[in-house]
Order: structure tokens, then sequence, then C-alpha cells
């Protein structure tokens, strides 16, 4: 008589649980390239992680930044002044992981 029922699977009327706002799990990024990026970036900018660090991040997920890159662009203007949003560093990284996992394929 109980209507609860114990289960692990999410509840349709659950508002967190929004179809249209939650990322989909893609089976294309197994290891959370775009949530590791964000990561990264957010270490970088707390200073938690050194342009270094950073940059050999960034070969992992076969990213190069080259020299008209806004990657780098970005990391120059952030080593300099302490610059930059991390909305904006991240969807740039976000791009340039796209690309680089376009051009590997």
């Amino acid at each position: 008589s109980n209507p609860i029922m114990r289960t692990n699977k999410v509840s349709s009327g659950n508002p967190m649980m929004d179809a249209g706002s939650a990322a989909p799990a893609s089976s294309d990024d197994p290891y959370g390239a775009r949530e590791m990026a964000q990561t990264a970036t957010r270490m970088y900018f707390a200073g938690e992680l050194d342009r270094a660090g950073f940059e050999k991040f960034l070969l992992r997920f076969g990213v190069v930044p080259g020299p008209e890159s806004e990657v780098r662009r970005l990391i120059e203007k952030h080593e300099r002044a302490g610059d930059g949003s991390f909305v904006e560093f991240t969807r740039a990284l976000t791009r340039e992981v796209a690309q680089a996992e376009v051009a590997a394929a």
C-alpha cells in the first residue's frame, strides 16, 4: 500500500531532472573531456595549475594552440595580466578540443 518504491531510477516528476538542461551522456566522450577541460581551466585560473601543466593537459586532448589560436591568446593574456573570464576560456578550449577530435577522426 506504500506508493514509494525503492529504485535507482530518476522520478519523472523530479524537477532536478529536466531532460532539456541535463547534458546527455555521450559514448564519444567516455572520460568527460568537457568536464576535465573545465576543471583544468578552473585550476589554472585559481593558480593551482601552472602554464606548463595546463599546456600539458591540452596536449593530452590533442590541442596544440598555434600562434593564431584563441586559446593561446587567452593563455598569454592571463599570464601577462591575470586577465580573462573562465567562461570565455572554457568556450575557446571546448571549440579547440572539438576541432582536435575531428582532426583525429
